[in-house]
């Protein structure tokens, strides 16, 4: 097997072109059962609501650090600076920006997280910015 590698391919490899979003299983393997959505993803609830997901969930740490550093460098003595961050930061009734803003910004809450099936992401994952 490892001399395949030096080739790029083993001798009874199957082709399988596919689309990013086409099925689990390809063509050339749709025989015998399928497996359930229940045996593929065993944890199905985080438990985790934001009201704010663009804002606190990222693509990368980076990204998510450099989302939550530019909402707390707004300066809350401009009034242009105080709407931004209120609209970046959606208010709910169980949270609002001006408390969020107050809190320093803390790298150890960001969490690796699972957002969707096959979807992972960075949180800012601190109190003052989930809802639930």
């Amino acid at each position: 097997m490892a001399g395949a590698s030096d080739v790029g391919a083993m001798a009874d490899a199957v082709e399988v072109n596919r689309g990013v979003l086409d099925d689990m299983r390809p063509a050339p393997f749709q025989n015998g059962e399928w497996l359930t959505v229940r045996e593929v993803f065993a944890f199905c609830v985080s438990g985790i609501q934001t009201k704010r997901d663009n804002f606190v969930y990222g693509i990368s740490r980076q990204q998510v650090t450099n989302k939550i550093n530019a909402f707390i460098g707004l300066d809350r003595e401009t009034r242009g600076a105080t709407e931004e961050a209120a609209r970046i930061f959606h208010d709910s009734r169980d949270r609002q920006w001006a408390a969020a803003h107050a809190v320093e910004f803390d790298e150890e809450v960001i969490s690796a997280v699972c957002y969707r099936p096959m979807d992972n992401r960075f949180l800012y994952n601190h109190r003052a910015y989930g809802d639930f």
